[in-house]
């Protein structure tokens, strides 16, 4: 079985040298019950499916009391290269099965 969220973001973006949450909403099996006990983490790939530095294997736990989010902090070390080459893997386990998700990315430098 494969469980899914109720949204996936066609893109994401993440900035360099700032700290931020990735947030994974509405995580339901697929007998749309939300989940509650998966274990889930993050890694950034880039253009050649290699690992990025600092962001490897994030963990994005539950959000107590929520229905079906996670979410994970990405450190402020983290300063990939401006790009939008990148690939935001989500893998897990919860709800009787395995999440596998790829999100397209973009690095970017944050302005005030």
């Amino acid at each position: 079985m494969v469980v899914t969220p109720s949204f996936v973001s066609l893109k994401l973006t993440v900035y360099q040298n700032n700290t931020q949450l990735l947030q994974i909403s509405g995580l339901r099996d697929s007998s749309q019950n939300f989940i509650v006990d998966g274990t889930l983490t993050a890694t950034l790939l880039d253009q050649n499916r290699e690992q990025v530095a600092n962001l490897i294997n994030i963990s994005v736990p539950y959000v107590t009391g929520s229905n079906g989010d996670y979410q994970g902090l990405i450190p402020a070390t983290f300063e990939a290269a401006v790009g939008t080459e990148y690939t935001m893997v989500i893998d897990g386990d919860g709800g009787g099965g395995h999440l596998h998700i790829e999100i397209p990315t973009e690095v970017t430098v944050r302005s005030s």
